[in-house]
């Protein structure tokens, strides 16, 4: 077999990048998607940290809260509430204080939804970077295959 001719030589490189530079542009654009991906996760993910240490500041002052009234509210001698109007005022304390449990235990469920979603979305923040570094590392192979398959026509 003889030596190529030019022609020859330019419909191999054609050949090869028929072959490697769609494969090359796939990759690429799934780098890019995954990069806008991780990039938005990460931005949720600060918003979701920002509601925790909210949550979780809320749900200490409520705490603090109720705690201090009620403490307050047993402290009263419940011999001197006397009378229809003393009696109401017992109640409607009462039930403020439980008004008060409530939205504390709500304020609670909340916070624990929250930590649940911020793991949940380190593991996927977590699988989309490996992901991606997989993808660069297959890209920089593919890239390396390509320059040698072009270098290597004779």
């Amino acid at each position: 077999m003889g030596k190529k001719t030019e022609s020859e030589k330019n419909v191999e490189r054609q050949n090869l990048r028929n072959v490697y530079e769609p494969e090359i542009r796939a990759m690429e654009a799934d780098i890019t998607s995954l990069t806008t991906e991780i990039e938005f996760l990460t931005m949720k993910k600060i918003f979701l940290d920002s509601n925790v240490t909210t949550l979780d500041t809320t749900h200490q002052n409520f705490r603090d809260l109720m705690d201090t009234n009620k403490n307050k509210f047993n402290e009263v001698d419940t011999e001197d509430l006397k009378g229809n109007y003393m009696v109401q005022v017992n109640a409607q304390a009462s039930a403020v204080i439980g008004d008060g449990q409530t939205a504390r235990e709500a304020v609670k469920r909340a916070w624990d939804k929250s930590i649940k979603a911020q793991t949940k979305l380190d593991k996927k923040i977590e699988k989309l970077r490996s992901e991606l570094s997989s993808t660069m590392t297959t890209l920089t192979d593919t890239q390396f295959q390509f320059r040698q398959a072009l270098n290597s026509i004779i």
